[in-house]
């Protein structure tokens, strides 16, 4: 299924990602209101700058809505994908 990443108008397909283009893939699930979360985001995306070249793909994925997660990452930490 692909994911609506929240941080553009990228598409995500884990299916494409894995099998196609031999990704490896970190899925973080995550919310606004969890201190642990919002403490790994910045080596999350240490993690994707640093090896995205390589092939890593750090998708973060939150139940929850679009109007709690968008002013959330403007104001945070958040350079990998995101998804409501």
């Amino acid at each position: 299924q692909n994911l609506r990443v929240v941080s553009g108008d990228k598409q995500f397909s884990l299916r494409q990602a894995v099998v196609d283009e031999r990704k490896v893939v970190v899925v973080e699930l995550w919310a606004t209101w969890c201190p642990p979360c919002r403490r790994s985001m910045p080596h999350l995306n240490e993690l994707q700058e640093k090896y995205g070249p390589q092939g890593l793909a750090v998708v973060g994925v939150t139940d929850e809505n679009e109007s709690i997660v968008e002013p959330f990452l403007k104001t945070s930490l958040g350079t990998y994908g995101f998804t409501p």
